[in-house]
């Protein structure tokens, strides 16, 4: 009964958009430069189309009655359509329906904000083909490219894949852990995945490092009047120590200057986004504080000058996150900084410090509750959603404007779509479709 008033919904929706989506096509310029037609851009609309091919992802989105939410949303947000019907190759991570009830019930997105709600689904589409069979052997990590342009990261935010045995997972903001519960949906170009949770999108670095046990490195940003800066600043790595690391060594944060710890951090922090797939065995790095950082990798364990790195690849929304499990030291020489691959405990990187017993710095960081709050905010705004065949120059313009969705990913022909996600009839229906769903 639910996917029958569901359909009848899409079908109406569908048959009064098409005029709305007619003046919109004028403002919608393809890579020559040519007109798209009304009677184009409708044709993606799934509940008009009675000659659908069935192997569009259109038509395997809608023989799939458990994804029907994700469905219903895409087909009524014209950006988001056009996105899907374009002919590159590309990855759906589609949460079911239990997944997208749950997630609305959590209050953090709203499904009748149709901006907050382009920019949570655009994230969800991967360019490229990613499949069990090309993602490489047992416990090979991916980063994906998502069609969700984020100036904060001179480009699309990503997500990591993780195959691990039979099992692929998928890592978003926060570290949240996805599962793929039913792989391998083909259609015409891509590929659909089934999952059981909505991604969460990449917060902020303090909000990000207290939720996974780093709130020492994330209150030390605040006590040092870093993090406004920090978080302005583009594209970064940062190897952050564990609390325990902190810990290790949280006599020497007693008596230090603010100018002291500070230049400690930066320290920490490198220009340009390393994830653990763009990391090589010697490769140096120059932090931001001016010192030279020693990458070492042994059997796929990586090293930053001694400290190991336990968890690689946290996304936060100006770049990754590294855990490592020492301080470093920024008076290390290049010579000092080989480490100790094989020991199983390693003596602190500073020395002349003693252990305390109440991590340095924890109290300043941000609660951990407030995190819902900060994704809801980025997912409401600051990012764009882009285009799977748009070329990197169109980041920039997509950065400077809210009102023009760019096209990014993989560069190719460029297109610039004019934001007409406001109009009132998607918005009435969206919520017209949750009501019955959730």
């Amino acid at each position: 009964m639910r996917l029958s008033i569901l359909s009848l919904i899409i079908a109406a929706a569908a048959q009064s958009s098409v005029s709305s989506m007619a003046s919109m096509s004028g403002m919608v310029s393809s890579a020559s430069g040519s007109m798209m037609s009304a009677s184009a851009t409708a044709s993606n609309m799934p509940a008009v189309n009675n000659t659908l091919n069935t192997n569009t992802v259109e038509a395997v989105l809608l023989s799939m009655p458990n994804l029907s939410n994700f469905t219903a949303f895409t087909s009524l947000i014209p950006a988001l359509s056009n996105l899907l019907s374009e002919s590159r190759e590309k990855t759906l991570l589609v949460p079911s329906n239990a997944a997208m009830t749950a997630y609305f019930k959590t209050g953090m997105v709203s499904p009748s904000n149709t901006s907050a709600l382009t920019n949570l689904l655009s994230y969800h589409i991967l360019g490229g083909m990613y499949t069990a069979a090309n993602l490489g052997g047992n416990n090979v990590t991916t980063v994906a490219t998502t069609a969700l342009i984020d100036p904060m990261v001179n480009g699309n935010q990503t997500v990591v894949l993780m195959h691990e045995g039979p099992s692929i997972f998928v890592m978003s903001g926060l570290a949240q852990n996805t599962s793929v519960t039913s792989a391998g949906h083909a259609f015409d170009h891509g590929v659909i995945h089934v999952i059981d949770t909505v991604l969460t999108l990449p917060t902020n670095i303090t909000l990000t490092a207290a939720t996974v046990g780093a709130s020492s490195f994330a209150g030390a940003l605040n006590a040092t009047n870093l993090t406004e800066t920090i978080m302005m600043t583009p594209s970064l790595t940062y190897f952050v120590p564990s609390n325990v690391a902190f810990s290790q060594v949280g006599s020497l944060f007693t008596s230090a200057s603010n100018m002291t710890i500070s230049s400690l951090l930066q320290y920490h922090m490198i220009k340009g986004i390393e994830y653990t797939t763009d990391l090589s065995n010697g490769q140096v790095l120059t932090s931001m504080s001016g010192g030279l950082v020693r990458v070492v990798e042994n059997n796929g364990v990586f090293f930053v000058n001694t400290a190991e790195v336990l968890v690689p690849n946290i996304l936060v929304e100006n770049g990754v996150i590294h855990i490592i499990d020492s301080v470093l030291n920024p008076n290390a020489t290049l010579a000092e900084t080989t480490p100790n691959v094989s020991a199983v405990s390693r003596a602190p990187a500073l020395t002349g410090a003693s252990k305390v017993s109440v991590a340095p710095f924890a109290s300043l960081a941000p609660s951990v509750s407030s995190t819902e709050m900060s994704v809801a905010a980025k997912a409401s705004g600051g990012m764009q959603m882009s285009s799977a065949s748009a070329a990197a120059s169109s980041v920039s313009a997509a950065a400077s404007s809210s009102s023009v969705i760019a096209a990014g990913g993989t560069p190719s022909s460029s297109k610039a779509f004019a934001d007409s996600l406001r109009v009132p009839v998607y918005e009435m229906v969206i919520g017209a479709i949750v009501y019955v769903l959730v």
